[in-house]
This record gives C-alpha cells, sequence and structure tokens, in this order.
C-alpha cells in the first residue's frame, strides 16, 4: 500500500452487473492508482465478484447472507465492516446503492472511519428511510434529478451532491459492425434493428416499446426489434410483465422478428450494430445505456422521466416522449424509421454533447474529491 493512499471499501448490495455496478466499475478503472486504492464487499455471489478480482481488487464476502440480503442483521454487517477496516486498514466505507446506504447509515455512529454513498434511485421511502440515509456523513446522486427528490424528501440539501456517472469513450467509439447479431438471428445486414436494453422490470417499461413495435412492424416490414436484458425479481407481476412482452408481439403476429437476447455483456458491440435504441422509462434517475448509446453513435428515443432530459434535449439530440404514451412513442419511432437525415443529426449532437459532459475522466475526478472532502470533514470534526 502506498503510504499516502486513500483506501475506499465499496458495500455492495447486488453482485449482479448493471448500471449501477458498470458506473463505480468505470470510477475504479480511471482512478484506481497508487493513491487511491480500493477493497470490495459483497453479500452475494454473483459475477461481480470475477469483475472485482480481475482488477486485483480485495474482496471480502459475507457468506452468512449468501442466499439472501435480507437476512444480513446490522450486527452481522457492523460486525464484518469492522474486520475489513482493520485488515485492509480502510478509511472510508462507501455503499453503491440507496438501500446500502441506507443500512450503512443505521451502523455508521459505531464504525471508526466515515460513511457514504450512492443513491441511484427516485421513489418514494419511509421518513425512517430519510433517518437513516441522513446519518451518513454524505451522499451521491447521479443526477439533479435525484438530488431534487430527495433533498424534498428531507435529506438535507448540504449532505448530498450531485456527480453524474461517466463513460469510457474509448469503449464506445464507433467501428466498423461485425454484424455478429444478426447473423446470430439470420438476419439480412440491411434490417432496421430497434433495440431496448434493460433490465426486465416494470419501471422499464419495455412493455410500451414492445407494443409501439408491434404497431409499426405492421407498417415497416424491414424493423426488426431486439430485447436485451433479463428479468430479475421473482415477484409474481414482474413474470406476469415479461410474459405479457411475447404476447403483445404474438397478437401482432410479429414473433419472428422479435428476438430476445438476454443479459448481454457485449454492449458495445452490440450498440455499434443497431440503428435505434428504445428507451421507455416509467422512472430513470440517469440511464447508462443512454450514455453509451449516445457515445456510439446511435439515434435515441427515450421518455421524459427523471434525468433524462440532463442527457439529451428534444428534437436537438434525442426525439423524448411522454412516459405511458405509446402514441407518440409509436410515431416517434416511425419518424426516425423514415428519416434518416434526422437520424444522423440527433446522433451526432447527442454524442458531442455527451463527450463534453459525461467523461470518466471528470466525473471519476469528481468522485474522488467527493472522498477526501468527506475524509477532510471527518478529521476536522474529531
Amino acid at each position: 500500500m502506498h503510504p499516502h493512499s486513500m483506501r475506499i471499501a465499496l458495500l455492495f448490495e447486488y453482485s449482479t452487473i448493471n448500471g449501477g455496478e458498470n458506473s463505480i466499475l468505470a470510477v475504479v478503472d480511471e482512478v484506481q492508482r497508487a493513491d487511491t486504492e480500493f477493497v470490495a464487499i459483497l453479500i452475494q455471489p454473483g459475477p461481480l465478484e470475477q469483475q472485482l478480482r480481475d482488477r486485483d481488487i480485495p474482496v471480502h464476502r459475507i457468506d452468512e447472507a449468501a442466499d439472501s440480503r435480507t437476512k444480513l442483521t446490522n450486527d452481522g454487517l457492523l460486525s464484518h465492516i469492522r474486520d475489513v477496516i482493520r485488515h485492509e486498514k480502510v478509511d472510508l466505507i462507501h455503499a453503491n446503492s440507496m438501500m446500502m446506504s441506507r443500512r450503512l447509515g443505521q451502523i455508521a455512529s459505531e464504525l471508526p472511519v466515515p460513511t457514504a454513498g450512492h443513491i441511484r434511485d427516485i421513489m418514494n421511502v419511509s421518513q425512517a428511510t430519510i433517518r437513516d440515509l441522513s446519518l451518513n456523513q454524505s451522499l451521491i446522486a447521479v443526477s439533479s434529478a435525484v438530488r431534487e427528490h430527495w433533498r424534498t424528501k428531507g435529506i438535507p440539501e448540504q449532505q448530498i451532491r450531485t456527480i453524474y456517472n461517466g463513460i469510457n469513450f474509448d469503449q464506445f467509439e464507433h467501428e466498423e459492425s461485425s454484424n455478429r447479431f444478426r447473423q446470430r438471428y439470420h438476419l439480412p445486414e440491411d434490417v432496421f434493428l430497434v433495440a431496448v436494453i434493460g433490465q426486465i422490470c416494470l419501471r422499464k417499461g419495455q412493455d410500451e416499446a414492445v407494443e409501439a413495435f408491434s404497431r409499426i412492424g405492421r407498417r415497416y416490414p424491414n424493423v426488426h426489434f431486439l430485447l436485451v436484458g433479463k428479468r430479475h425479481s421473482q415477484k409474481r407481476e414482474t413474470i406476469d410483465f415479461d410474459e405479457r412482452l411475447d404476447q403483445i408481439v404474438k397478437e401482432a403476429g410479429l414473433s419472428d422478428r422479435f428476438h430476445r437476447l438476454g443479459f448481454c455483456d457485449e454492449i458495445p458491440q452490440l450498440l455499434n450494430e443497431i440503428d435505434l435504441l428504445v428507451h421507455p422509462a416509467r422512472q430513470e434517475p440517469l440511464g447508462r445505456v443512454l450514455l453509451e448509446a449516445a457515445a456510439s453513435g446511435v439515434p435515441i428515443v427515450a421518455t421524459r422521466v427523471g434525468g433524462t432530459e440532463e442527457i439529451l434535449t428534444h428534437n436537438q439530440s434525442a426525439l423524448l416522449v411522454d412516459p405511458g404514451n405509446v402514441d407518440q412513442l409509436t410515431e416517434a419511432l416511425a419518424q426516425l424509421y423514415e428519416d434518416s437525415e434526422l437520424r444522423i443529426q440527433l446522433q451526432s449532437a447527442a454524442q458531442q454533447s455527451v463527450r463534453e459532459r459525461f467523461d470518466i475522466t471528470l466525473r471519476a475526478a469528481e468522485t474522488v474529491q467527493f472522498w477526501k472532502d468527506v475524509l477532510h470533514h471527518s478529521r476536522e470534526f474529531n
């Protein structure tokens, strides 16, 4: 360990790899060097563990909670984190989700180092949750929309800072497509490929995108639809939602042009192949896939929710529609299918805007400064 390094323990709620995990890994990749080092604490097994180990990050897993994060008591979490602090000489604990930030706040007063966390959600919660979150020394909101939501719920304004997610543009440089995904589904190279990318759940609104496809599919036989992502929830309503996606397409007679990819770990390559990204979310704190698509030069149709309008501007860098309005979504898809010049105009503007405001070098530096400020304030206070 470098004698002057800052050692951060990252506390994860999930060991899957979705937007929140990819966002913190991007920070790690950018700043892990002599003066910033990381340790990871996981409470579930999963693919994230190998991603961390591949980066030479020490991983500590709370095996007693491997079957369910809800079974981990505060005493168990406290004991484990104290062990990690002692063995790894950790300076600060940072939770990577709202729920783990709450759990961390509940035990913060009994830990020998300061605590902080990421809030990546816009949701209604109890006053007890607000109180627990506020027991951390400081919090990061991934967009101004997220910060404003939690501020109005009662988290003190000075305690929550907006730091956007960032991306490494080298990973999303537009290269000549290999057409591997078209070949996988035996598609002609000239089909128009529309994709929705994200965890399959109600708040992501995939049903409305599929409904819009079922409408334009009848008008444009060249359009194929790619559904990328998997369902994690075992709730009955989410299972029904997932099954309904296939039913909508089947009823429209378009099953042969509807392709489920499941979880994909080749998103940069996929973005090089698709012709249009649709992001129909009902709630979106700051869609990482929007940043990635814009960086890749993919035209976008998205809903006006959460932090999306902090990334994209209607009719300048994307077409934005009202959430839940399938008519608007259908019309936007049709408009971009028919107007290649508009697609080029929107993707070019989005790419330039995202490059200016969401570069990982800038955002990672802000995150490191946030941790330094937390440590400085903690030492002053003590």
